[in-house]
């Protein structure tokens, strides 16, 4: 009876003064898609205890996917106020200000985490490409090539300085990088999309054409042969990237013209083999590529005749 006593006290102890400890997590309440169970379950722990740091951050993750990113950003303020070197949060901050175009805030944050953890490439990684958006080359590129010295392997360090080289017009030294995180993970979509921009500045449409190809096969779900068997798939994708109607103005031969395309992120849900969606547009290049990634899950390219 002392034993069962003794535990009870404890329990009701750890119950009363650490809630956290004996709540049930909200992925495992709601799973990982649905965001807005997840927003609620974390606001429930926050009520229960308003300095519980993680449930800000679990919160503010939710509120980005969400896209209320002043919200996200105002719980990594929270989460800060907490725990003023809690790097999850300056890096989630960051990359919310990133989004958000907010770049002297997303520096500051960036620049935060190499201090607090000055071995991590990541940290130097995401600190040069918030200066390289800013139009900063030279910082940039002494940051990503800090990033590369600390992690040779680092796919995304050799993207970034590829992205620079480009931006600066150092194409073979771009071309370089390109190629090494290729060598390094032969099948990540973005290593195709940005030798696809490289290969568009330099004007070599086919191989732009071919990379802009493979990388929409790298996005796209494996699907079985069967239309339908593809359908419930379909729906799937459909709902997370729709189809989108759109309009662009190009300049040819000395004109200004306006282009209409459709654009499918998922070519087994396109064309012939379901009727419910228009054609996906895929035509050789004559004179210009576009990129366009709407959702950091979604490649799509575009070609205009």
């Amino acid at each position: 009876m002392f034993n069962i006593n003794r535990f009870a006290l404890v329990l009701f102890v750890v119950t009363v003064f650490f809630p956290g400890c004996t709540a049930t997590r909200p992925e495992k309440i709601c799973g990982a898609d649905d965001l807005r169970c997840l927003v609620a379950e974390y606001s429930n722990l926050i009520a229960r205890d308003p300095r519980d740091l993680n449930s800000y951050l679990g919160r503010a993750a939710a509120l980005q996917k969400s896209r209320d990113l002043d919200a996200a950003v105002a719980d990594c303020t929270k989460a800060l106020s907490i725990g003023p070197k809690e790097i999850r949060a300056y890096r989630l901050r960051g990359s919310i200000y990133f989004e958000q175009r907010k770049l002297v805030e997303a520096i500051d944050d960036f620049e935060r985490l190499t201090k607090l953890e000055p071995d991590v490439a990541e940290n130097f990684r995401l600190f040069g490409e918030a200066h390289q958006a800013k139009g900063n080359y030279d910082h940039a590129l002494t940051a990503i090539n800090q990033a590369i010295a600390l992690d040779a392997n680092n796919v995304r360090s050799y993207l970034a300085r590829g992205r620079q080289y480009r931006l600066t017009r150092k194409f073979d030294d771009a071309l370089s990088d390109l190629f090494k995180a290729i060598q390094l993970e032969p099948d990540y979509a973005r290593s195709y999309v940005e030798r696809c921009k490289l290969y568009t500045a330099t004007k070599q449409f086919d191989l732009a054409m071919s990379d802009c190809k493979r990388s929409v096969e790298l996005r796209s779900p494996r699907m079985p042969s069967s239309p339908i068997q593809r359908q419930p798939e379909c729906m799937r994708q459909k709902a997370i990237f729709p189809m989108r109607s759109q309009n662009m103005t190009v300049r040819s031969n000395g004109f200004l013209k306006t282009v209409s395309f459709t654009s499918c992120v998922v070519p087994h849900c396109c064309g012939k083999t379901d009727p419910t969606e228009q054609k996906q547009i895929l035509t050789r290049p004559s004179s210009l590529i576009r990129i366009i990634r709407p959702h950091s899950r979604a490649v799509e390219c575009h070609l205009f005749q």
